[in-house]
């Protein structure tokens, strides 16, 4: 094959973007161990994955050169990596934020923590250039975004054993070509530490893809963002029309969250159990900072198939049900974006690469994107 990670980061498919993000996640396996253990496991299965012949046929030759796995309640919280190109001239950096892991209560907070607004600080040279603009952010973004800046890694590449924050990482290797990707909060985590990454270097070509992201600011961070040229036009949204994700704190679009997979699948009592008083305290914190979501000039809008019984097929040990709310919901939100962006033939490589190792096979979760999943969903087209 070609070698794809040889391309420009302006031109990188989004397919390899996303191969790459998915690996951010493969810490959430790793439950119960202590931190270094954690970071250890993370690595070692990380690194195999990208060295996998199979692997590298769908997405070309990448190694892990930077790595942090923050861990609280036993489990992993906001990892970050950075993967490098093996290979061609100017070298391409993706930086991948794992989602939501479930098991963890501060990944739950960072989603949830939208009731309190936090400003946004992070400028170059300390200060907004836009008069009257004051955008905020949802406090438990920031608080994933701190996590995320004050992380450090020694670099795995090179013979620097000091401890770097990832801005620090990039400039000791003379980066120029940077891509920032996330997936559900990390694809809201994504565009935040895209927008820090620009005002401590205004000289690095950014791009940013960010997938199921929730609505992370109000309408001057929205603003703010915009009127960076290169994140404006290098930053692409993808976003599951039937995602329940995304509207989260947009007002507009939780009046219609209940309807969202009607006919097929209705919003029962026990759904409205659990998830009504969710949609409670989300529509609260909208109300009173007027969230937004983030739209810039790369919006990916596309309608999945409605997942059923038929097409999908899951183990007991992680079993999803779609003729349920929450299930099908689950199925918007995790493996219709692997189809829609075609990288169902990369996860499969993953899953037969990590089966494969006796250390790692047993802990393989069925949710990890397509395991279970029989049929791809049909694109409506991208908008």
């Amino acid at each position: 094959m070609s070698n794809l990670a040889s391309i420009p980061a302006s031109n990188l498919p989004h397919s390899v973007v996303f191969s790459l993000c998915t690996l951010s996640n493969l810490s959430q396996i790793f439950i119960g161990e202590s931190a270094e253990t954690i970071y250890t496991n993370t690595l070692e299965v990380t690194t195999k994955v990208l060295a996998d012949s199979e692997v590298r046929s769908e997405i070309g030759e990448w190694e892990v050169v930077w790595l942090n796995t923050a861990v609280s309640m036993h489990t992993s919280q906001n990892v970050m990596y950075i993967a490098r190109n093996t290979s061609g001239e100017s070298p391409v950096y993706v930086i991948s934020l794992s989602g939501t892991n479930n098991a963890n209560t501060v990944d739950l907070i960072e989603d949830l923590g939208g009731l309190i607004a936090s400003s946004w600080d992070y400028f170059p040279n300390g200060q907004n250039p836009l008069l009257g603009n004051h955008p905020k952010i949802g406090c438990g973004f920031k608080l994933g975004l701190d996590v995320l800046i004050n992380m450090k890694s020694v670099p795995l590449d090179g013979d620097n054993y000091h401890p770097l924050t990832a801005v620090e990482y990039l400039r000791h290797v003379g980066a120029t070509n940077v891509y920032v990707t996330g997936h559900s909060l990390g694809g809201t985590l994504a565009s935040l530490y895209a927008l820090y990454l620009y005002s401590q270097n205004q000289n690095l070509n950014i791009n940013c893809m960010c997938l199921a992201a929730l609505a992370a600011g109000d309408e001057d961070f929205n603003t703010y963002y915009n009127s960076i040229p290169i994140l404006a036009n290098q930053t692409t949204l993808y976003w599951n029309t039937l995602d329940f994700y995304p509207t989260f704190y947009v007002h507009s679009m939780l009046e219609h969250v209940k309807t969202l997979y009607a006919p097929n699948v209705t919003w029962d009592i026990l759904t409205a159990m659990e998830l009504d008083p969710l949609l409670a305290i989300v529509a609260i914190a909208t109300d009173i900072h007027h969230y937004y979501q983030l739209i810039t000039n790369n919006v990916k809008r596309f309608t999945s198939d409605i997942y059923t019984s038929e097409n999908i097929i899951c183990s007991p040990k992680k079993a999803i049900n779609p003729d349920k709310y929450i299930g099908q919901a689950t199925c918007q939100h995790v493996p219709a974006y692997a189809y829609e962006l075609q990288i169902v033939p990369f996860l499969k490589a993953v899953t037969h690469t990590i089966r494969h190792e006796t250390k790692f096979g047993d802990l393989m979760p069925c949710i990890f994107f397509t395991d279970g999943f029989s049929k791809a969903t049909t694109p409506i087209g991208l908008s």
